[in-house]
């Protein structure tokens, strides 16, 4: 059975060659690109931490007071104070 499977699936690679060559294409294309995403997004990472360790422990205060009920939905409230 697995001898059938393998000559059916080397026959229509064949028949049409320019439809297996654009189907391996995408799949290099595709899996390119993934791999460039994710390394740029770890890179971006790195970059905006590396950015804030400089900043220092001590300049930056962040303060979080909780979640409102307000008719229009709720809020929450994330506060961000520069310490000199």
């Amino acid at each position: 059975m697995f001898r059938e499977i393998l000559a059916m699936a080397v026959d229509s690679l064949r028949a049409d060659k320019v439809r297996a060559a654009m189907t391996a294409l995408g799949m290099a294309v595709g899996t390119a690109a993934l791999i460039l995403v994710v390394t740029v997004a770890l890179t971006g990472k790195r970059y905006v931490l590396a950015q804030i360790e400089n900043i220092g422990t001590n300049v930056i205060w962040a303060e979080y007071s909780g979640v409102s009920s307000a008719s229009a939905g709720a809020t929450a409230t994330l506060r961000f104070v520069w310490i000199s």
